[in-house]
């Protein structure tokens, strides 16, 4: 297919993909970017104590060294159910349900049931979402798809690395502790956050005219979905709910307050673009008819 035919097809499909996939596109990328985050933390903290490995399992509590099995299980559970949703693949939805859902009863049951309590109403709303949005079938195989363009591919690895860039920095700006500071560590939360943003520009500009704006819409909202849910993740372990954790007991610091605010600027600028992105479709639909 000749590329201005190929653009002209890109270009039609933000107008029914951002009515009827947009909450499933930001549930099912920000799944992927906090399965993909944790792993690395998991894999990058077994690195560094590579040569402590046998001392550090030898002084971790059985249940703890369970519940360090089961989570990277279960976040490739929901890597995985992430790619089904985004490749609207009817086996998403059922996966990340049952994953989240099995996850979290295998947590209570290791007697860590306060994280059960502070993380299963997230799923539970994420599943509830998902399941709302089935009357407005994403699964449809008949829905017709333009072929990809290395513009098109472009447009997507920027911005998909931009809002990485964009919680890693957080992540670090956020905890000296973090395991980003492995990859940057003479470095600053800027070095990460300038080329963030250089990214998404770079990507909004080479998605499709009509797609620019909702483009970076759903990338600022599913870093405010993503860092949210790390966030609440984190509250056994930075806030005063620590104390109903199993010994041996961990504590760390997190500034919610800023974070929080931060998240509530970054996240009313991406509802405002996506429904002003909505609001131009509806229009342009209007006046076709």
């Amino acid at each position: 297919m000749p590329e201005n035919q190929t653009a002209a097809l890109t270009d039609a499909i933000p107008e029914a993909s951002v009515r009827k996939h947009a909450t499933i596109t930001i549930i099912a990328f920000s799944t992927m970017l906090v399965s993909v985050t944790q792993l690395i933390q998991t894999f990058v903290f077994w690195i560094v104590n590579r040569h402590q490995a046998l001392e550090v399992i030898h002084l971790t509590p059985w249940l703890s060294l369970i519940l360090q099995v089961v989570t990277p299980i279960a976040l490739i559970g929901l890597l995985a159910a992430g790619i089904g949703l985004v490749r609207r693949k009817r086996w998403g939805r059922p996966l990340f349900a049952w994953t989240a859902i099995a996850w979290m009863l295998v947590v209570a049951l290791l007697s860590y049931w306060i994280m059960t309590v502070v993380n299963l109403p997230v799923f539970l709303l994420a599943i509830w979402l998902l399941h709302k949005k089935k009357s407005a079938d994403s699964t449809n195989a008949s829905e017709t798809h333009a072929p990809w363009s290395v513009r098109h591919v472009t447009s997507i690895t920027c911005l998909v690395l931009s809002c990485t860039l964009h919680l890693w920095a957080w992540l670090a700006a956020i905890s000296p502790s973090s395991w980003v500071w492995t990859i940057i560590p003479h470095g600053h939360p800027w070095h990460l956050l300038l080329p963030s943003a250089i990214l998404l520009i770079a990507g909004a500009m080479l998605a499709a005219k009509s797609s620019r704006i909702w483009s970076a819409g759903v990338v600022l909202m599913v870093f405010c979905v993503a860092m949210g849910d790390l966030l609440v993740s984190s509250m056994p372990l930075s806030t005063s709910l620590f104390r109903y954790l199993p010994e041996p007991k961990g504590y760390g610091f997190l500034p919610y307050d800023f974070m929080i605010k931060y998240l509530l600027v970054v996240g009313g600028i991406a509802l405002s673009m996506l429904h002003f992105s909505r609001r131009t479709i509806i229009a342009s639909d209007s006046q076709k008819a």
